[in-house]
Formats: C-alpha cells, structure tokens, sequence
C-alpha cells in the first residue's frame, strides 16, 4: 500500500510540475504588449509601428518610442513600469512627481496606475540623454510581465554623414 501510494503521489507531483508552468502563461497571454518605435495618426492613439530594439536619438521629437499593452477581453487591471538607463540621468519634474528614481539617478520607475482595457507610453528623447543600453520592465498587477533591452545611437555615428 505504501509503495503504492508514493506511485500516486510522485504522479501528482509531476502533473503538478507540467501544469504549473501553463497556469503562469495563461496569466500571461491575457496581454498583448508591443515596445519600440512609435507613431499615431493625427486624432489617434500612438501605436508600435516597429519592434526595433536599436533607437535614434534625434533629440527633436521625432524619436517617439515606447510600449502599448492590451488585455484580451477587456478589464482593469494595475500597470507600472521602470527604466534602466546606461548612466545616471536628471530627469523633468514631471516626470519625478509620477515615480520614484534610484539613489544612483539610473533607474526610475513609475507608481502604478489603474489602467483599463488598454493604455500606451511614448518617450522622447532630449539632445544630452544618455547613448548606450537601455532596459524597460512592463509590470501588470505587481507581476513582471516583459522586458526590453533596447540600444539607443546616435543617428550619425559610423554612417559617415550620410
């Protein structure tokens, strides 16, 4: 009877080991998020027109980069984000009254929001932000959802002026 039911309770246990990893990405596939370059049509939302991972700093607007998340079938749900960037940065008030940054100014992340259905983020970049590798964390409902690595150049290095 025992070595029996040590045979039933080592099945439970790898049932319980192959399902487990199926419950955290059904969780996960309630969302679609998209990051990378961005645009929108005049009147409305920006959108992810391109997953690149390598950015032009322009410094004048037209570097409009960020994430757009949607949950299938609608619903709120809790959402912030945080931002690693290559070296230490100042960032705009605006920016620090919505968020925290780390003591070493190189990593700022954003207090949660309530958010429903869907909601986007776009950046900019200023002239003096820093070139380098850059990570952006997308947490939903206090759960790591995506991460990003993502290199921002400047856009006339190595192309001779072209």
């Amino acid at each position: 009877m025992v070595f029996k039911l040590s045979r039933v309770l080592m099945l439970f246990s790898v049932v319980g080991i192959l399902w487990a990893p199926q419950v955290v990405e059904a969780k996960k596939s309630k969302f679609t998020v998209r990051f990378g370059l961005m645009t929108g049509a005049q009147g409305s939302a920006p959108y992810v027109f391109d997953e690149a991972r390598i950015i032009e700093r322009y410094g004048d607007g037209s570097d409009a980069h960020g994430f757009t998340i949607s949950k299938r079938g609608g619903g709120r749900f809790m959402l912030h984000y945080a931002v690693t960037f290559p070296e230490p940065i100042d960032l705009p008030d605006a920016f620090l009254q919505k968020g925290r940054m780390s003591p070493d100014k190189k990593k700022f992340t954003l207090d949660s929001e309530m958010v429903w259905d869907q909601t986007f983020q776009v950046f900019f970049f200023s002239e003096d932000d820093p070139l380098g590798m850059y990570k952006m964390e997308v947490f939903v409902d206090d759960a790591l959802l995506k991460t990003y690595d993502y290199e921002v150049i400047d856009p006339n290095a190595g192309f001779g002026g072209f």
